[in-house]
């Protein structure tokens, strides 16, 4: 994610959507109707927006604020509301409204914490505000599938919030981060349904790994080069294998990680059957592995 580096200040009034309101591919844009409502933040900043948008988006007439709200000035023929949270927030909370980019602004994840926070506080569901497909949806699970980015943070922001849509994908990237590993802080603020549900999805891979792991690979007849000896030698080093590769501490092997394990174990194997053999099970652990419950 970002760093939040377009900062907003005094001057900046909101994108105009008076005039022109572009969808989130770009390819197309619609007129909107003059804006009526002001909502002004806590460090002064203005912006221009439609009622009938912020109703159409909330289940609770944007936290009363439409219904029960003091409205403190008219503009014009505009209505102004204060509101508590600060312009950062604000903005991109209605981009997410909206439905526009707000990639420009590099917000970081505290400040999309707190505009998750926002949106719930205004009545405004995640599930139905931030779609799958939209820009800050796709953002999010981007960064969590980044090597170099915390595992566990996505999972936990969408887990805070009981934002399921999104802690689901966000969990396959959770399991870089051993349970044993996770903090107290992270595991409450996932709560303790999602820290289980975590816990479990932990669990189950590791006994499917185990489970395909354990089972010794089919065993050639004899023949004048190898012996039934020399097949318990084979199976002995591939269940030595085995288990080295059962305990990793993290349950996110990849295929590509087994098949090279397995094959250093291969090379010393002097039979070429039984190579064979320990090569069609390493084949088979792996399209079962690939296959395996990967998210809560």
């Amino acid at each position: 994610m970002g760093d939040s580096r377009a900062h907003i200040d005094q001057d900046f009034i909101f994108p105009p959507f008076d005039d022109l309101c572009m969808e989130e591919n770009g390819a197309s844009s619609t007129v909107q109707p003059p804006s009526d409502t002001i909502l002004q933040t806590s460090d002064d900043v203005s912006f221009y927006v439609h009622r009938t948008l912020l109703d159409s988006k909330s289940n609770n007439n944007f936290g009363g604020l439409l219904v029960y709200g003091v409205m403190c000035a008219l503009r014009g023929a505009r209505s102004l509301y204060m509101l508590e949270e600060t312009a950062s927030v604000l903005n991109i909370v209605l981009h997410i409204l909206y439905g526009i980019s707000s990639r420009r602004y590099c917000p970081d994840i505290p400040v999309i914490s707190q505009a998750f926070d926002m949106l719930i506080k205004y009545g405004c569901p995640l599930s139905t505000c931030v779609l799958s497909k939209s820009e800050i949806f796709v953002d999010l699970v981007s960064h969590a599938s980044d090597p170099e980015s915390d595992p566990l943070e996505m999972y936990t922001l969408a887990a805070s919030k009981g934002f399921e849509e999104l802690a689901v994908p966000c969990s396959s990237f959770a399991l870089r981060t051993p349970i044993s590993s996770i903090e107290n802080d992270a595991a409450i603020a996932m709560g303790a349904i999602y820290l289980w549900r975590l816990v479990k999805l932990h669990n189950e891979r590791r006994q499917t790994l185990k489970r395909l792991l354990l089972q010794p690979p089919r065993a050639h007849e004899d023949t004048t080069a190898c012996d039934k000896e020399r097949r318990n030698g084979v199976i002995r080093a591939y269940g030595l294998t085995a288990g080295y590769a059962a305990l990793q501490p993290t349950v996110m092997v990849t295929g590509d990680w087994i098949g090279d394990v397995f094959e250093k174990m291969i090379q010393n194997v002097g039979c070429g059957l039984c190579r064979d053999d320990v090569r069609s099970k390493v084949q088979s652990i792996i399209a079962c592995w690939a296959n395996a419950k990967r998210t809560i």
